[in-house]
């Protein structure tokens, strides 16, 4: 376990390679210079990656026997692989030694866990079955989202909206595809409920079938009224859209509050709203992110004492109040963070179900998560709802 004194004696940099920087904001500076300003001899070699070339980058240096000391990356299921391969360090210690087991939240615990040992330490919670929208543009056609309960509601409000609006109804961010694919969970959910939902994560998808295909038939739908360059609009570019008044909703993360929040003469209350998607109120979809250590630096005591500064509360405080993130210590105060991050947070223990994303690969293997992108992105080229849906059952189908 690592020591708590001013020098340590490491006589490299501690390399990290993260994806916030990539997109114009880093919870990790403050903190990475909080722990410098306690340990003089340590430098920080802070680098960004775009996420979805992030994975890509550590593959690849992991294969050449150079792996970043430290990096970010979504938990549960998606590090399995990894874990197993001996790719990713045992940091039990840290967790066991200090107060972050004790007070990190259950959901966050079991993403981190593999067979009793953790392997990571998880820094932000976000909700994804979510549905933000412009107040000015849906009061002005009529439409009150508090009665929009169901897929085929939203539908129908939506193309009311279309009718009556200048811009489009919807902003869908579908360059990584991820923002389709996360909507389709979402509606997975809004068709299925929990149960269903479960079962496809545990690779029963052609029993459901049908809650797959209502699902891929409900996006299908929604695409018809979404901004025309949605294959090539990023998630901060849709975040970016819908702040500028160039879509009357947007369906993201709890990650895009971090930016909403940040833009000047765009107050929540007063220019927009949210609320959870249509039909998914009585359950959490779930994501979050995680520092992930190297083999390589299973017995070094810098990283550990980072690892353990990293999941302290004054860090888990921060990152969740610049990303706008539930934070996942449960003695972290929530009163000064986002209304919206304050609701989630308050979700995270009232609603019913908590349902790891299959998108960002808590709740399925790496090798699912790429069928599920093929489907999507072959899904939006051709629009082939029956072709999609026997794709992503196909998928699915792989977790068995």
């Amino acid at each position: 376990m690592a020591t708590s004194s001013s020098t340590i004696g490491r006589t490299e940099d501690i390399t990290i390679l993260q994806h916030w920087a990539a997109e114009g904001i880093d919870p990790l500076e403050n903190i990475i210079e909080a722990f410098s300003a306690a340990h003089r001899d340590v430098g920080f070699e802070n680098r960004a990656q775009h996420v979805s070339s992030l994975r890509l980058l550590v593959k690849s240096q992991v294969l050449r026997e150079d792996p970043p000391d430290l990096w970010v990356e979504w938990p549960g299921r998606n590090i399995e692989l990894a874990v197993e391969a001996g790719v990713i360090a045992d940091v039990t210690d840290v967790w066991q030694d200090t107060d972050i087991e004790a007070n990190y939240v259950d959901g966050a615990r079991d993403a981190a866990r593999f067979d009793g040992r953790y392997r990571c330490v998880p820094t932000d919670i976000y909700r994804i079955n979510n549905l933000f929208f412009n107040l000015d543009l849906v009061e002005r056609v009529g439409v009150d989202f508090e009665s929009v309960d169901t897929p085929a509601a939203f539908v129908d409000a939506l193309e009311r909206l279309d009718a009556s609006l200048d811009v489009p109804a919807i902003v869908i961010n579908g360059r990584d595809p991820f923002g389709p694919m996360q909507l389709w969970e979402s509606l997975c959910i809004a068709h299925g409920g929990p149960d269903v939902y479960d079962a496809l994560l545990d690779g029963r998808a052609r029993t459901h079938r049908g809650t797959v295909g209502s699902a891929v038939s409900s996006l299908d739908r929604i695409l018809q009224y979404a901004a025309e360059d949605v294959s090539f609009t990023s998630s901060a570019g849709s975040d970016a859209a819908f702040v500028a008044g160039d879509a009357a909703v947007t369906h993201n993360g709890g990650w895009a509050i971090g930016r909403m929040k940040a833009t000047e003469d765009f107050t929540y209350g007063e220019d927009w709203a949210y609320q959870p998607f249509p039909g998914t109120s009585e359950d959490y979809q779930l994501n979050m992110n995680a520092v992930v250590p190297s083999a390589s630096v299973e017995e070094d005591a810098t990283v550990a004492a980072f690892l353990e500064h990293l999941g302290s509360a004054d860090s888990i405080a921060h990152v969740a109040d610049t990303l706008g993130a539930v934070p996942p210590r449960r003695d972290v105060p929530v009163d000064g963070l986002h209304p919206v991050t304050q609701r989630h947070h308050e979700a995270l223990e009232t609603t019913r179900r908590q349902l790891p994303s299959m998108t960002h690969g808590l709740g399925v293997g790496p090798d699912v998560v790429i069928g599920l992108k093929d489907a999507i992105v072959t899904f939006m080229r051709d629009r082939d709802v029956d072709a999609a849906t026997a794709a992503l059952v196909d998928a699915l189908e792989t977790q068995a």
